[in-house]
């Protein structure tokens, strides 16, 4: 993929009225690309034990295969997989773990030419009130 390049991202998390998704806005630029804005659609689905999220951005059209994630809870991990792999580690109450020093991490994968999850970055979230 090339060499590194600085990520800045701003995003906004807030429940939907009744409290049944989570929503997340977005705007990321990776180095001097464009900046690349979107939405998320956070939700669990009891049932499948499953939780989902679909987005939508403004980097091309809609595609199913294209613009869902689904995430499962395994081995202290919170794992999402969709056009990328992203994941969370939980702390022992379940929620997503928080680093000593007040941040959130978030390791990321992509897929391979021959379609094998490949480490592609780690992010670290600083809140900001």
């Amino acid at each position: 993929m090339g060499p590194g390049v600085p990520v800045r991202s701003i995003e906004t998390f807030y429940w939907l009225d009744g409290g049944y998704f989570l929503v997340s806005t977005y705007e990321t630029t990776f180095g001097r690309e464009p900046t690349q804005t979107g939405v998320n659609y956070w939700s669990y689905d009891e049932d499948a034990r499953r939780f989902r999220i679909i987005f939508f951005s403004n980097n091309g059209p809609f595609r199913e295969d294209g613009n869902r994630y689904e995430g499962v809870v395994a081995d202290g991990r919170l794992t999402f997989e969709g056009p990328a792999r992203f994941q969370y580690e939980l702390a022992d109450d379940g929620a997503i773990a928080v680093n000593p020093n007040g941040t959130l991490s978030v390791a990321w994968w992509l897929r391979d030419e021959n379609g094998n999850w490949a480490p592609w970055m780690h992010n670290i979230f600083t809140r900001v009130r």
